[in-house]
């Protein structure tokens, strides 16, 4: 496992991910999550919907490893 970067899922709950385990990341479909979620990463075949802004989780993501 490499460096995980925390983020926030639409009930408020921490969630950490593995940065180098990230397939993709990209903003929500419309109704596909609460409404406060503006990423969706993508772990393999897990999807996780995270209130932090796309631009915003991209970077922290690019900045522990994440080819994203």
């Amino acid at each position: 496992k490499g460096a995980t970067v925390k983020f926030t899922k639409p009930n408020g709950e921490p969630v950490a991910i593995d940065a180098a385990s990230v397939v993709s990341i990209r903003a929500p479909l419309p109704g596909e999550y609460a409404a406060c979620v503006r990423a969706v990463i993508t772990v393999g075949r897990v999807t996780q919907g995270v209130c932090e802004a796309l631009a915003k989780s991209r970077a922290l993501l690019r900045a522990r490893g994440a080819a994203v």
